[in-house]
C-alpha cells in the first residue's frame, strides 16, 4: 500500500483560508441581518429566520476548521488568510453603506458574493481531501458543502424576489398628467430644462411599462429621443401620462444617463 504524503504546512494554509473566512462570514451575517430588521419586504421579512440559522452554520463551519486546525499544527502562510481577510471587509462595508443610505439590493448582493466565495472554497477542500483519500474529511466536508449550496439558493430567491420588486411601480405611484411637471428626481430641478442642455444623471427609484403602445417624446441634448409611455392603474382610472413613483425604503434606484 502506497501513502500519499502531502504538504502539512500548505494544508494549514488552506485551512486558515477558510476559518478566516469563515469568521467574516458571520461577521457578514450579523451585519445583514442588523440591516434586514429594518426592512419591510415581505421576502426579506420571511426569511429572516433561515437567515440567522445560516449564520450561525458559518459560525460551527468556522469552529469546526479550527478543530482541525489545532490537531494538525504547522506553520501557516498567511497570503490566503489575508486576501479573504480583506475581501469579507469590502463586503461588509457594502452592506453597512447601502443600509446608511436605504439601499437593499446591495446588502443581498454583497450577501451573494460571499456565498459563492465561500461555496468555491469549501469545493476545493473537498476535491483536495478526496485526493489525498481522507474518507473522514470528505465525509464532512459534503455536509459543508451542501449547506452552502443552501445558502446560495436563499441569498439568490431574495435577490429574485427584490429585483422583480424594484422594476414595479409602487401602488400609490402619482400620475404626471403634464410634461412640464415631469421631475424623475423628485427634487424640484427642472429636469427638462436641464436635460436640454446635455445628458445628465437621475435615479429612477422604480419603473414599469405597460402593455400599451403609445410613446412620448424625450428631450435630449441630441433632440428627441421617443420611448415607451409609462402607465400604471386599471378600470374607468386608467389614463394615459408618466407616473412618478414614489421613493421607498424596499425601492432600489437605477442609474441612467
Amino acid at each position: 500500500m502506497t501513502t500519499l504524503k502531502y504538504n502539512r504546512d500548505n494544508l494549514v494554509s488552506l485551512l486558515v483560508e477558510r476559518a478566516t473566512f469563515e469568521r467574516a462570514a458571520v461577521a457578514l451575517y450579523d451585519a445583514v441581518l442588523e440591516a434586514a430588521a429594518d426592512l419591510d419586504q415581505p421576502v426579506v421579512v420571511s426569511s429572516i429566520d433561515m437567515l440567522r440559522q445560516h449564520r450561525d452554520e458559518e459560525e460551527e463551519h468556522a469552529e469546526w476548521v479550527e478543530g482541525l486546525l489545532d490537531k494538525l499544527g504547522g506553520v501557516p502562510q498567511q497570503e490566503l488568510a489575508n486576501v479573504a481577510e480583506r475581501e469579507a471587509q469590502v463586503l461588509v462595508d457594502v452592506v453597512r453603506e447601502a443600509d446608511a443610505s436605504g439601499s437593499v439590493l446591495p446588502i443581498f448582493y454583497a450577501l451573494l458574493s460571499s456565498e459563492l466565495m465561500d461555496g468555491e472554497g469549501w469545493k476545493l477542500l473537498l476535491e483536495v481531501a478526496d485526493e489525498v483519500d481522507d474518507p473522514d474529511a470528505v465525509f464532512e466536508l459534503k455536509l459543508r458543502v451542501a449547506r452552502e449550496d443552501r445558502h446560495l439558493e436563499l441569498v439568490r430567491e431574495i435577490i429574485l424576489a427584490l429585483a422583480k420588486e424594484s422594476v414595479m411601480f409602487a401602488q400609490d405611484a402619482e400620475v404626471v398628467e403634464d410634461i412640464e411637471d415631469f421631475d424623475p428626481r423628485g427634487d424640484g430641478g427642472g429636469y427638462l430644462e436641464e436635460r436640454s442642455r446635455g445628458p445628465i444623471n437621475i435615479d429612477i427609484i422604480s419603473t414599469g411599462v405597460a402593455g400599451d403602445s403609445d410613446a412620448m417624446d424625450w428631450t435630449s441634448g441630441s433632440g428627441v429621443r421617443r420611448g415607451p409611455r409609462i402607465i400604471r392603474g386599471g378600470g374607468a382610472e386608467r389614463g394615459g401620462g408618466l407616473r412618478r413613483p414614489r421613493g421607498s425604503r424596499g425601492a432600489t434606484p437605477t442609474r441612467r444617463t
